[in-house]
């Protein structure tokens, strides 16, 4: 079962495979940090029982960009369009996790940009307990 921090290492990992030079950090980054960098964050989360041990999770992906440079806006723009690429689809537990809802905004000079994921989780089934001992007689009466 996928949990809700695996979604978000899921997006830190593809960030760094694609962003190889870029810090990403999924704890709030200090203010006097360097840009560009990228921080991811889980907003809000849904845990809904389908059936039995069957849930649908629903995960809300939040991103902020901190840009550098002497073109922010130009720069955050760009990002919004790489973003909307790479996390177009990402993978989970070694299957692929498509993005939904995505939506970006600029705000306070830096880059909000937002993107949802959707999957069916179960839960293992409990263990029954073993029987301990049985006493069994035979006999003729």
């Amino acid at each position: 079962m996928g949990t809700f921090l695996d979604v978000r290492n899921a997006v830190m990992e593809t960030f760094q495979a694609v962003f190889p030079d870029m810090p990403v950090y999924g704890e709030e980054p200090e203010e006097t940090l360097g840009s560009p960098y990228l921080y991811v964050r889980l907003p809000e989360g849904t845990h809904t029982q389908e059936m039995g041990r069957r849930f649908r999770r629903e995960n809300s992906v939040a991103v902020r960009y901190k840009p550098s440079g002497s073109q922010p806006n130009g720069d955050m723009y760009a990002m919004a369009e790489q973003l909307a690429a790479v996390l177009h689809q990402i993978s989970l537990s070694g299957r692929p996790l498509a993005g939904r809802d995505m939506r970006f905004e600029i705000a306070e000079d830096v880059l909000l940009f937002s993107v949802t994921y959707q999957f069916v989780a179960a839960l293992q089934a409990p263990e029954d307990p073993a029987m301990q001992q049985l006493d069994h007689m035979e006999g003729i009466k």
